[in-house]
């Protein structure tokens, strides 16, 4: 009797095939959950990131961006009279903001060659530093 339930439960109509995976996906192949995980999308953002630090020092060493910022501070004093001291002031700020995030943008580094050098500069200023302060307080 035991066998016969046994043998209704391994042979039993109840058996089929189970997938919790992507419909139309490969078996054992992962998809990359996080676009940092994508090898191709890694390399778009590396080459974003290259334009957008190039774009920002061009701007920052043609004058461009102190020249827009300029002409922001010239129109305060007109939207002041016309929008009101508080509206003028949050116009100003936005350019200000831009101003900022373009400066800091172009101080990051284009690349990880870029990247390594800025590291070991940085890296070889505190080695710097380490041996004026020993020696100042040796000699």
């Amino acid at each position: 009797m035991i066998d016969e339930d046994l043998e209704k439960v391994i042979i039993g109509e109840d058996y089929f095939l189970e997938h919790f995976g992507v419909a139309g996906m490969k078996w054992g192949q992962r998809r990359a959950q996080n676009r940092a995980l994508n090898r191709a999308s890694r390399q778009r953002d590396r080459e974003k990131q290259f334009k957008e630090v190039t774009k920002a020092r061009q701007n920052i060493k043609s004058g461009k961006n102190k020249a827009e910022f300029k002409k922001a501070k010239s129109q305060f004093k007109q939207d002041k009279v016309n929008l009101g001291s508080r509206e003028a002031r949050k116009i100003l700020n936005k350019a200000k903001e831009k101003r900022v995030a373009e400066i800091s943008k172009s101080n990051e580094a284009k690349n990880r060659k870029e990247a390594a050098l800025m590291l070991a500069a940085v890296g070889g200023l505190a080695l710097i530093r380490v041996g004026l302060q020993s020696r100042v307080a040796g000699g």
